[in-house]
């Protein structure tokens, strides 16, 4: 029973899973006792560089999705705003 316990605290923090979720499914009382764990993650530097990686990249690519659409925005403004001073001219 405890080789099945160990692998599946194994594979759930392999696979990226919260240390706090895993202490919590393995019904720990202090999360030191699931921090005994951790030891089975011979990659897990590389594995937090990659999932940090993926969180710059993930907000660099929306805070471009923002400003476009921002400057999409005030094109739009622009040109309603050029189209308004032109019918004001033309109807003084």
């Amino acid at each position: 029973m405890y080789g099945l316990r160990h692998a599946h605290a194994s594979w759930l923090l392999a696979g990226g899973a919260d240390l706090q979720v895993v202490k919590e499914r393995l019904w720990h009382a202090k999360i030191s006792t699931t921090e005994g764990y951790l030891h089975t993650l011979p990659d897990a530097g590389q594995t937090a560089l990659a999932a940090l990686d993926k969180i710059r990249r993930s907000t660099a690519h929306d805070d471009h999705g923002e400003l476009e659409a921002a400057r999409n925005e005030i094109e739009e403004l622009k040109s309603a705003l050029v189209s308004l001073s032109l019918k004001l001219h033309w109807s003084a």
